[in-house]
C-alpha cells in the first residue's frame, strides 16, 4: 500500500481529509476503492454536521430579530405612554413617529404626520432655528430653544423644544415639544432660551426659579426620554426621572428616585444634596412620606416634612434643613408597587399632588419598558455569545477530527470528556484549538478523551 502514502488526499474547507489507522477505519489492507468509500463518508459526514449547524444558526438569527423587533416596540409604547409630546425624526426633522400628546398638540392624526417634515408645523420665522438645532443635536447631544408652533388648526402657540441625538442610532432625532402658555400673537418674537421674564416699567426682570420650565429643565426631560430609548443603564435612568419630577411638579427645587423600599431601596438617586439629605433623613428615621407611599400606594403631601406630627423622628432629623413641602408618589409596574418619586420644595410652596401621580405614571412606564427592553438586549447578547462560541466549537470540532482521524461526533465526544475531566468548559477547549490550529500540545489530552469516549460508548469498562 506503499503507493497510496504519497497521494494528495481531498480537503473540506481547506482542511485534510487525511486519515491514520483508528478503530473506525479499515485495516492497512484496505483497497483504494474502500479508502475513497471511507473518505465519501467522512465528508458526508461534516456536510451534514455543517447543514445542522447553519440550521441551528439561522433558528439563532431569527430569535435575535425577534427579540429587537421587541426591543424596539417596547421604546414605541414608552415614547407612546409619556404626557409630553414626543416625536422622533430623521437627520433633516421628517418625522417618522409621534405619539398621542403630539399629534393632539399639532392637531392631526399620527399617521397622517408621518414623513412630514417638523419645520412645516413650525413658524416661518424660526424654521431656520429648527433646522439649527436638529443639525447641532448630532454634534452636542440635546439641544433646547424656544419657538413659535403653528399646528395645522388653531393658533400659534409657543413651545419649548428639546432636540436630542439618539446614541443607538445616531442620524434619528427625539424633539419633545413643552407648551409655555396658551396661544401667542402671530409676529411676536419669543424669548431666547433661558431669558428671564421681562417686569412691566422696565423694572428688574425676576429670577428664573428652578421649578419653572427652563433650559436645565428642559434639559432633563429631553434626556429621560432619550436615555430610555436608547437602553441606558438603570441607575443613570433613575437619575433622569429624579430630576425630571422637578419639572413635573410647579414648585419643586428638587426631586428623588428609588427602587423598592425606600427603608431598603435596591438602587436610589437624588439631583441635588437637599433631596439626599431628606431621603437619608427618612431611612434613617424610618418613617417619612416616600415610606408612606410605598407602603399605602397613595401619593402623600406635607406641607413641611420638618414639622409634620405624622413623623416626629423625621421632623427632629429634617429641623433647619433644606427642603420644607414635599410630595412623594408609588412607582408601579402593573398593580405592583416597584419604587417611589418624590418632589421636595426648599421654599414650602404647595406642591401639587395631582400633577405628581402624572408624572409618576409616565416615569413608571419609562422604567417598566426600560426593564424590558433591558432584558430583551440581555437576552439578545446571550445569543449572540452562544453563537460564537458555537462557531469555535464547530471549528475546534473540525480540527480534532483531523489530528485524531476520526468523525465530527467523536472529536465532540473528547471535547466533552476533557472538559468533564479537566473542570473546563467545552467552550473554552474550543476556543484555545481554534486559536492555536499549529499548538498540538492538547492532541495526546484529547487522544485519551477519545479513546474514553468510545469506551462510554461501547459500554466497555475504562483501561
Amino acid at each position: 500500500m506503499g503507493e497510496h502514502r504519497n497521494q494528495v488526499a481531498p480537503s473540506v474547507g481547506g482542511r485534510s481529509l487525511v486519515s491514520a489507522q483508528s478503530s473506525s477505519t479499515p485495516s492497512s489492507s484496505a483497497s483504494p476503492v474502500e479508502l475513497l468509500e471511507l473518505r465519501v463518508q467522512r465528508l458526508t459526514e461534516e456536510l451534514a454536521a455543517a447543514d445542522r449547524e447553519l440550521a441551528a444558526q439561522q433558528r439563532d438569527v431569527e430569535v435575535m430579530a425577534a427579540r429587537r423587533e421587541a426591543a424596539r416596540e417596547a421604546a414605541r409604547q414608552l415614547v407612546h405612554a409619556l404626557p409630553a409630546p414626543v416625536i422622533t425624526t430623521d437627520a433633516d426633522g421628517g418625522i417618522e413617529h409621534s405619539n398621542p400628546a403630539a399629534s393632539a398638540l399639532l392637531a392631526v392624526p399620527s399617521a397622517a404626520l408621518v414623513s412630514t417634515p417638523v419645520q412645516a408645523f413650525v413658524a416661518t420665522e424660526d424654521r431656520p432655528l429648527v433646522r439649527s438645532l436638529l443639525s447641532r443635536a448630532g454634534r452636542e447631544g440635546t439641544v433646547t430653544a424656544r419657538l413659535r408652533l403653528q399646528p395645522r388648526e388653531g393658533q400659534v402657540r409657543e413651545v419649548h423644544a428639546v432636540v436630542s441625538s439618539c446614541t443607538e442610532v445616531l442620524q434619528r432625532r427625539l424633539v419633545v415639544l413643552l407648551p409655555v402658555a396658551g396661544p401667542v400673537q402671530a409676529g411676536v418674537r419669543p424669548e431666547g432660551p433661558g431669558s428671564a421674564t421681562p417686569a412691566p416699567d422696565g423694572a428688574p426682570p425676576a429670577p428664573a426659579r428652578r421649578g419653572a420650565a427652563g433650559p436645565e429643565v428642559l434639559r432633563s426631560l429631553g434626556n429621560l426620554v432619550e436615555l430610555a430609548v436608547s437602553g441606558a443603564p438603570g441607575h443613570q435612568l433613575l437619575a433622569a426621572v429624579a430630576a425630571a419630577a422637578v419639572a413635573a411638579v410647579p414648585g419643586a427645587t428638587s426631586g428623588s428616585a428609588s427602587t423598592g423600599d425606600p427603608a431598603q431601596p435596591t438602587d436610589s438617586a437624588a439631583d441635588s444634596a437637599e433631596a439626599q439629605a431628606v431621603d437619608g433623613a427618612q431611612w434613617a428615621a424610618d418613617e417619612g412620606p416616600a415610606l408612606l407611599a410605598h407602603s399605602t400606594g397613595e401619593a402623600v403631601w406635607t406641607s413641611d416634612v420638618s414639622a409634620d406630627e405624622r413623623w416626629p423622628r423625621l421632623a427632629m432629623r429634617t429641623a433647619g434643613g433644606g427642603v420644607r413641602s414635599a410630595v412623594s408618589v408609588p412607582l408601579r409596574d402593573g398593580d405592583r408597587v416597584t419604587g417611589v418619586v418624590s418632589a421636595y420644595s426648599s421654599s414650602g410652596a404647595e406642591l401639587d399632588a395631582q400633577r405628581a401621580e402624572a408624572y409618576a405614571a409616565a416615569a413608571s412606564a419609562v422604567l417598566s419598558a426600560a426593564r424590558r427592553t433591558a432584558d430583551l438586549v440581555a437576552e439578545v447578547e446571550n445569543l449572540k455569545l452562544a453563537m460564537q462560541s458555537r462557531a469555535a466549537i464547530e471549528q475546534a470540532k473540525g480540527a480534532v477530527a483531523s489530528r485524531l482521524d476520526c468523525t465530527v461526533e467523536e472529536a465532540f465526544a473528547a471535547m466533552v470528556v476533557m472538559s468533564q475531566d479537566r473542570n473546563v468548559k467545552v467552550r473554552d477547549i474550543g476556543l484555545l484549538v481554534a486559536a492555536s490550529p499549529g499548538d498540538r500540545s492538547l492532541d495526546e489530552p484529547l487522544r485519551v478523551a477519545l479513546e474514553r469516549a468510545r469506551q462510554r460508548s461501547t459500554g466497555r469498562p475504562r483501561a
